[in-house]
């Protein structure tokens, strides 16, 4: 095996937990096009109520961040790992720090006061 996919395997910016679980979950909700914003938000709160649920079964799992619950209330250590977001987010500064890339709990994200995030709703009613 070529040395630099050794040296890349024994740090992926995903938990190495994620790499190898046994099992995947994933949950989701749909909504009909013309659905309410009511009826979305409903949505959401619904599918957060099960990731509780999971998340309480499976602490200290790992997720990945293009299907996990948009909401995670602990993305940083959830997506990416408390020991390796402090080299990610020097990583994102050094090659972004204008914060061009930015989306969503990414790497770096400023939160949901960014102008840019108004548009997820609101779901903690």
């Amino acid at each position: 095996m070529d040395s630099k996919a050794m040296i890349v395997a024994e740090r992926p910016s995903i938990l190495l937990s994620e790499l190898r679980c046994g099992t995947y979950s994933v949950l989701g909700y749909f909504w009909d096009f013309d659905a309410t914003s009511s009826q979305r938000i409903s949505t959401y709160q619904k599918l957060e109520q099960q990731w509780a649920t999971v998340r309480a079964e499976t602490p200290g799992a790992a997720v990945y961040q293009n299907e996990a619950d948009v909401y995670e209330p602990d993305y940083i250590d959830a997506f990416w790992g408390s020991a390796n977001y402090e080299q990610l987010s020097s990583i994102k500064q050094k090659y972004d720090p204008n914060h061009l890339l930015d989306c969503w709990h990414c790497v770096g994200w400023k939160g949901q006061q960014d102008s840019r995030f108004q548009c997820y709703p609101d779901i903690s009613n």
